[in-house]
């Protein structure tokens, strides 16, 4: 089942690329790291500030282009 990981500053080795994740799951991992952002940006960040709404963004159209191409 692919999988979809967009990782934050503080994520653990396992969850970014070349990790265990990518071990694992091998091809079917995407994986992006978001090194200016806090665990949670995502759905919790303070879009106000214009590096977390730039990446919030980012990261939502990743996804949707991600669940288009297997959904």
């Amino acid at each position: 089942c692919p999988q979809a990981f967009f990782t934050a500053l503080q994520d653990g080795p396992s969850t970014k690329a070349g990790g265990l994740g990518k071990t694992v799951l091998g091809d079917f991992l995407e994986a992006l790291e978001f090194p200016d952002m806090s665990h949670g940006w995502s759905v919790h960040g303070d879009l106000s500030k214009p590096e977390v709404e730039r990446d919030t963004k980012k990261a939502f159209n990743l996804t949707l282009a991600f669940l288009k191409k297997y959904l």
